[in-house]
């Protein structure tokens, strides 16, 4: 039998030039896995508060850079109106419906290709106004995608920051040490 006894290291032990050629050969301890999960969680929530839901979400953070909400569904289409900025719309058709004879029996909004489309439903006392009811589905529509636009944007900036962090030497350096992990003295993880 023979007995070999090693030396091992805490990372606050190594010089410093060992730390740093550890850390170069961990770039990507933090990125392996869903590291994304909690956000997407946190999307979720984001979503739901503005009355959205979402199949799932795709990114691309390198070649394309951009961030895309799958099959997003419109649970209140009131709230949902709301949070997009079509306040002063939903008053306009209040407003239409309590002066006339017209009723909006539904208001329907879709995505197709990352642009929205609200379709306006009314009884037929609302032909007389179909016009104005058509430029207010299309502002909407217009406030529906400029919002959805800086949402994804903010989406994925915080992506993108959040990746760029764990990718940090601060990062790294903070995962090792979480994970207690032990080298010998040229950096070789045991």
């Amino acid at each position: 039998m023979k007995t070999i006894t090693k030396n091992l290291y805490s990372f606050e032990e190594l010089d410093k030039e060992i730390q740093d050629k550890i850390i170069n050969e961990n770039t990507d301890i933090n990125i392996q896995g869903e590291w994304w999960d909690f956000l997407f969680e946190d999307f979720n929530l984001e979503l739901e508060n503005i009355g959205l839901t979402s199949k799932d979400f795709y990114y691309d953070l390198d070649r394309g850079s951009y961030f895309k909400i799958e099959k997003p569904y419109v649970k209140d289409e009131r709230i949902f109106l709301q949070a997009t900025g079509n306040e002063k719309e939903l008053f306009l058709l209040d407003l239409l419906e309590s002066v006339t004879e017209t009723e909006i029996t539904e208001i329907n909004i879709s995505e197709n290709n990352r642009h929205y489309v609200v379709d306006i439903h009314y009884t037929n006392d609302g032909e007389k106004f179909a016009d104005e009811i058509t430029n207010i589905a299309d502002r909407m529509a217009g406030n529906i995608d400029d919002y959805m636009e800086k949402l994804t944007d903010k989406f994925l900036k915080i992506l993108q920051e959040h990746h760029d962090y764990l990718l940090s030497d601060e990062a790294i350096e903070e995962t090792i040490i979480a994970n207690e992990y032990y080298f010998t003295e040229d950096g070789k993880r045991e």
